[in-house]
This record gives structure tokens, C-alpha cells and sequence, in this order.
């Protein structure tokens, strides 16, 4: 079977597919064509496509079982493949359809997605689609205490966590600057030690430091009553009209 694309259509021989995959025959009536809802779908861990499988309406039932695979994401058994019988004969009319819905994972780029016959020999289809940046809109500090000690060994954990503009999260790689001060209007600098001041977010739209605030100033620290704020800040957020930035007040002990 030749498989080539011309022009943006892809074509099996000298058979034209309109459809996101390309139907794969083998062995008479064992054939399967692969199907997307949609070919673009945020990279925001939530949002959702339908994966079709369309098989000959002929199928032998006993056979008819579909397995889909993703590259990334999952599916509704919260795994990245799920066994689903073809037994849908309305979308379309005169085929045996098994359709599964994908959740998108925090992975921005090109995605492929599969579909294979439980069959001997197995049949295969394949169709990829984009999945778009979940930029980042608005960022929320935690810390892990609220006191630290300004001595060897006194750390505690900062963890930005980053939001889209729906308020979901956003994709893997968000870039985020971390940094301290004594007050909020000056943002004299503390100077204290950040194992990363600047880090990606991961699969859990979170960005997290290791922070010690080092010797402080004693001047400035009294000045602040022993106060300092710990603020972190998106390299590139959605919205280039504003910074966005939070942060947290940490009381530093002797």
C-alpha cells in the first residue's frame, strides 16, 4: 500500500482519505482509520479530544476491539492506552466505530496518537495534532514556613504555582525569576541564596527554590522587624501589558 501527501490530502494508493489518518487494509475486510475531533488542543493538562476508530462495518465482532495509544496525555482510565470495543455503527453510517476521549497533557508541540485492531497480524493508523501553549496569567506564592533562621543550614521551600487565563494551568517550561527584599516599595535586595533564581514549571504547573536568606543586613533586617519578601515573577506572561508577580512575607529568626 502506498501512503504519500500531496498539497496538504493525504492519499492511501490511488484512494483519496479525507479523514486525519489514513485507512490501512491488510487481510481482507481488517482495516482501521484513525480520527481526531480536533487538530489543535491546549497543552493544559484538561483539555479534552475524541479519538475515532473506524473499522469495515463487516468487522467480526470478536475482533472489532480497538487499542488507542497517546504519546502524551491520557485517557479516560487515566493511562496513556485504553482497549475500546468498536460497537458505534451511527458515526458514520455502514462502519464499526470505537471512539475513546484524550486529555491533553503539560506538553506543548506535535502529538501522536494511535490506534491498532486486536488482530493477527495487528493493523495500525496514526494521526498527530498540535497542542498549543497554556501561557501563563497569574502566579500564587507558597512557602513551605514562614520563619528561617539566618544561619548555616536555615532553608526553606518557595513554590509558585502558575495559572492560565481560565484559571487552569499551564504548560511545561513557563519560566519564572525568583528574588527577596526587605520591603515592597524599595525592594531593597536581601541577597540571599536561591538554589535556582530562575527555573521552568513542570508537569504539575508549579515552579519550586530552595531559599536561605544567608547573613542579612542587620540594619535593614531591623528596619524591617525581621521581615523580608520573597517574590517570584513570570519571564513571559501572557499578558505583556502588566508584571506578573506574587510573593510572601517570610520572618527571619537569630
Amino acid at each position: 500500500m502506498l501512503y504519500k501527501k500531496i498539497s496538504g490530502i493525504l492519499y492511501c494508493g490511488l484512494g483519496l482519505i479525507l479523514a486525519a489518518g489514513c485507512q490501512r487494509t491488510v487481510a481482507g475486510f481488517r482495516s482501521i482509520q484513525l480520527a481526531v475531533s480536533s487538530q489543535m488542543v491546549m497543552a493544559d493538562g484538561g483539555s479534552r479530544d475524541t479519538l475515532y476508530a473506524r473499522l469495515p462495518g463487516n468487522a467480526d465482532s470478536a475482533k472489532s476491539i480497538v487499542l488507542f495509544r497517546t504519546a502524551t496525555g491520557v485517557f479516560a482510565n487515566g493511562k496513556d492506552t485504553i482497549s475500546v470495543l468498536a460497537d458505534r455503527t451511527d458515526i458514520p453510517q455502514g462502519k464499526k466505530t470505537a471512539y475513546a476521549v484524550w486529555t491533553s497533557s503539560l506538553r506543548a508541540g506535535l502529538d501522536t496518537v494511535w490506534a491498532s485492531t486486536e488482530t493477527s497480524p495487528s493493523v495500525t493508523d496514526e494521526t498527530t495534532f498540535q497542542l498549543v501553549t497554556s501561557l501563563a496569567d497569574s502566579i500564587h506564592v507558597d512557602a513551605s514556613a514562614f520563619a528561617v533562621p539566618d544561619s548555616f543550614g536555615g532553608e526553606i521551600t518557595i513554590t509558585a504555582s502558575l495559572f492560565n487565563t481560565n484559571g487552569g494551568k499551564v504548560s511545561m517550561g513557563t519560566a519564572v525569576q525568583f528574588s527577596d527584599a526587605y520591603d515592597v516599595v524599595a525592594r531593597t535586595p536581601v541577597n540571599g541564596s536561591f538554589r535556582a533564581t530562575n527555573a521552568l514549571s513542570d508537569s504539575n504547573s508549579q515552579v519550586s527554590t530552595i531559599y536561605n536568606p544567608g547573613i542579612p543586613d542587620s540594619a535593614a533586617l531591623a528596619a524591617a522587624k525581621s521581615f523580608i519578601w520573597l517574590y517570584a515573577t513570570l519571564i513571559n506572561p501572557a499578558s505583556s501589558q502588566k508584571p506578573v508577580v506574587d510573593s510572601v512575607r517570610i520572618y527571619v529568626t537569630h
